[in-house]
Parts: structure tokens; C-alpha cells; sequence
């Protein structure tokens, strides 16, 4: 599946290659692009979006960063 900047919008679907996601302790900022490596989509989640926004992506390559107190 191709998803759009709407999140499954019919119009200006652009299949996402990579996904860069900030841990945060309350929002996750997420940094999409495509194959031609232009940002598809910046955007802020909450931990159960993100999860959904996730399992609508075709299967991609995901890096995670974190601070070092990320995980207090």
C-alpha cells in the first residue's frame, strides 16, 4: 500500500521507503521519505497513532533515536 501525507488520502500517494522516528516520552516525531529521497511527511504522533500510522506503511526501513534519558 502507498500512503499520502493524509494518511491514506486517494490523491498524491507517494510510497514510503524510510521511516526516522524521535522517542519522546509523550509525542514521537516521525520523518518520512520516499524513494527518491524527498520528505513525504513530518509529523508529530501519539504512541497509539503511531502504532496505526505504522501497520498502514508497506513494510520499510525504520531508525529509531532517542536521548540518553529516553528511557526514564
Amino acid at each position: 500500500m502507498e500512503v499520502s501525507i493524509g494518511m491514506r488520502s486517494e490523491a498524491n500517494q507517494v510510497k514510503i521507503t524510510r521511516v526516522g522516528i524521535d522517542l519522546g516520552k509523550s509525542a514521537l516525531h516521525v520523518h518520512a521519505v520516499g524513494r527518491d529521497g524527498k520528505v513525504v511527511m513530518e509529523k508529530r504522533f501519539s504512541r497509539s497513532a503511531l502504532v496505526r500510522f505504522l501497520g498502514e506503511v508497506e513494510p520499510c526501513l525504520v531508525g529509531l533515536e532517542a536521548c540518553g534519558s529516553a528511557h526514564h
